[in-house]
């Protein structure tokens, strides 16, 4: 599962990495270059999935093996 995750994470990275190269993803002249834009996405990408799966984690490990 671990190694699942990060793999995506890899593969997520590259693609957006990939497109900011190729300038697909635009840049905000003169605050913001497409490299910089690319890594803010990648790191509102992580936070929202390390989110997702902290929930999912909670709810299985948590939540279903206590009994209150």
């Amino acid at each position: 599962m671990i190694i699942n995750v990060y793999f995506l994470l890899l593969l997520q990275g590259f693609i957006i990495e990939t497109l900011a190269n190729y300038n697909v993803i635009g840049c905000v002249p003169p605050y913001i270059s497409s490299t910089a834009m690319a890594s803010v996405i990648k790191s509102i990408l992580c936070l929202l999935e390390s989110f997702v799966f902290g929930s999912l984690a909670f709810r299985l490990y948590v939540l279903d093996y206590t009994h209150l």
